[in-house]
Formats: C-alpha cells, sequence, structure tokens
C-alpha cells in the first residue's frame, strides 16, 4: 500500500504461482507486466526489444505496429521460433521492459535476462532514463545505458539455491514492480525495482526519477546493516548511489525487531518502509516503498494478515519480515 500520496491503479498480483524453472517463470513475469497473461491482470507495461539465443532467424526483435504489449505480436512470431513468443526461453535471452507513467510523469526500464537455466541465475537492471538503445549486436548482455543501475554498474544476480519447482509472487502497478522466490525455510530470493512515493519531485532540481532497485535478493529480510538500495543521484542525473539503506520506523530500537511490537490485542500492523541514501555530498531520504512494508520479527516465517491484503516471509528469523500487499484470496 502507500503513505501519503494518491494511489495508482492496483496493485496487481502473480501470487504464490508454483513454477518447475526460473525460465517458466521469467516467461510469465514479462507477460504478467504487460498484461498478456492468460487468467491474470497485470500493470501493462510495454516491451522495447527481445533477444533469443536460440532463434534460427532474428535474434533481437521490436515489436511492429504499435502492438508493445503483445508477446504474440507479428515481429516475434515470425517463423515460429522466438522463445518469449513460445514461452520457451533459454540461456542469455533478455527482454526490456517499460514501465507506464511514474506519479512524476517519467518512465523506466527494466532489463531481464534469463542468464542459465542449470545454475537458476537471472540477472536484471534498471534503466531509470527510459533510455535503451535497440537494434545493436546479437549479444547477452546487449549495451545498456551508462546510467543504469545494477549493483554498483553490475548486473544484479538473483541466483536460486536450488533448481527444483518454487513458489513465485509478483506485485507490481504503473511504476513498481516486486517479485518473491520461496523454496521454503530459509531459501528466500527477493527484490524491489521502480518508484517512491514522497520524493522531492519540487527539488531544485526535481527528483522526478525516484526509481530504486534492491541489490542483495538473498537479504530478503528488515535487515538495516547492509547498504543494497541503489539509484542515480536526481543531482546530476549520473552519479550511482550505492550507500541505500531501509529506513525504519525507530522507538528507541526498531519497532519490528526481534522482542518487540507482537500480536497486540490480536493485531498484528504493517509499518511503512522507507530509503536512505548516505552517498557523500547525496544524503537524502529518497521516499517511501510502495505496496510494501515491515511486519514484525515476532510473527511467524510467513503468512497473510489484515483479511490476506498482506502477506509477509523472510529470509532469516532474527529479522523483521518483510511484508508485501496481498490479492485478499491466495493463502501464504
Amino acid at each position: 500500500m502507500q503513505w501519503g500520496h494518491d494511489m495508482p491503479t492496483g496493485p496487481y498480483f502473480y501470487p504464490k504461482v508454483n513454477k518447475a524453472t526460473i525460465g517458466a517463470f521469467l516467461a510469465d513475469m514479462a507477460r504478467f507486466l504487460i498484461n498478456d497473461l492468460g487468467g491474470y491482470t497485470g500493470p501493462g507495461w510495454t516491451i522495447v526489444e527481445a533477444y533469443d539465443a536460440n532463434s534460427a532467424g532474428t535474434k533481437r526483435r521490436v515489436p511492429t505496429g504499435g502492438d508493445e504489449s503483445n508477446m504474440d505480436n507479428a515481429a516475434f512470431a515470425a517463423g515460429a521460433d522466438f522463445g518469449w513468443q513460445l514461452d520457451s526461453l533459454g540461456d542469455g535471452d533478455w527482454i526490456v521492459l517499460r514501465s507506464k507513467a511514474a506519479t512524476t510523469g517519467t518512465y523506466f526500464q527494466l532489463y531481464l535476462e534469463l542468464d542459465s537455466v542449470a545454475s537458476a541465475r537471472v540477472y536484471f537492471k534498471l534503466i531509470p532514463y527510459d533510455n535503451f538503445a535497440t537494434g545493436g549486436l546479437d549479444v547477452s548482455p546487449p549495451t545498456l545505458p551508462a546510467n543504469s543501475v545494477g549493483s554498483g554498474a553490475s548486473l544484479v544476480d538473483f541466483t536460486l539455491p536450488a533448481v527444483v519447482a518454487s513458489n513465485y509472487s509478483i506485485v507490481a502497478d504503473e511504476s513498481m514492480v516486486m517479485f518473491v522466490v520461496d523454496q521454503g525455510s530459509a531459501n528466500v530470493r527477493g527484490t524491489y525495482v521502480g518508484e517512491l512515493d514522497g520524493a522531492r519531485d519540487n527539488g531544485t532540481p526535481a527528483d522526478d526519477r525516484p526509481f530504486v532497485l534492491w541489490t542483495y535478493p538473498t537479504y530478503w529480510m528488515l535487515y538495516t546493516g547492509g547498504a543494497y538500495w541503489h539509484r542515480v543521484s536526481p543531482a546530476d542525473d549520473a552519479t550511482l548511489l550505492a550507500s541505500g539503506y531501509f529506513a525504519v520506523v525507530y522507538g528507541g530500537d526498531v519497532v519490528h525487531g526481534a522482542g518487540n511490537d507482537g500480536n497486540y490485542l490480536s493485531r498484528w500492523t504493517v509499518l511503512p518502509l522507507g530509503v536512505y541514501f548516505s552517498d557523500a555530498g547525496n544524503k537524502h531520504f529518497a521516499g517511501w516503498l510502495r505496496n510494501m512494508g515491515s511486519v514484525s520479527a515476532n510473527a511467524a516465517t510467513s503468512g497473510t494478515i489484515n483479511s490476506m491484503t498482506w502477506m509477509f516471509l523472510t529470509a532469516n528469523t532474527g529479522y523483521g519480515r518483510l511484508a508485501v500487499a496481498w490479492d485478499g484470496v491466495t493463502a501464504y
């Protein structure tokens, strides 16, 4: 949910879907985000370009005919051999998707790559200035803009602990997406990409691209000791900021730390989470995460609360649980 601003349309849910491989999930994720996945309503992003390393025809394809929200558009269907159209991905296949307009009126792009089927490894990167250049060489990864955001300048490595069937969840809207992979016990991976609410969009200059990326998928927990949020500096639109931390509610201690807030009056609370950057010359509270909050470390490892409008889980029971907005009907 959202604190302090008008709510965008959505959120939209792909809740706890079991998939045999991360490649099968990635094909679903791309279709879900462009609202082209049967049985689900997605936020309606668009395709910028996609690449199939094993296609016998054109390997890099750009949608044609204004059909950017259809994985079965003519450019992708040509030759009946393009993995993204067939929902059959192989090593090195990638896609660039474009968000819908943020509350500031700007857009970002998301790069997704299935690096290795055998290693269950996906790479991704945030392109906050909506400036990916199509039509380059047939390589994986392609050339990405210098001001794209990953683990610093590198791609974010999203590798699962095991190559097994897993539960996958996506929560998204026009200008943010988070996805979580749950293999049970401590084997949880997750990330958040996209817009923050409450940024200094009236500043000088305006922070009109408050897009951030969580770069440490293995730490899907309320861990406040690591700088794993990255973004581009709004002051110069170029410097990559890499010292971003969770900004949490304190009451002499982290309110949702172990031993603190509990199931008081038979109710668990969800508190807002923000992002703070401590990079030299760029120290600032960047804004609030959308459709994401925290639940006390005293809660179970995972579950749903508040009539299933929130789901929570963690990769480490010693920390608070990260909560995500939920569909109100799917048990977790």
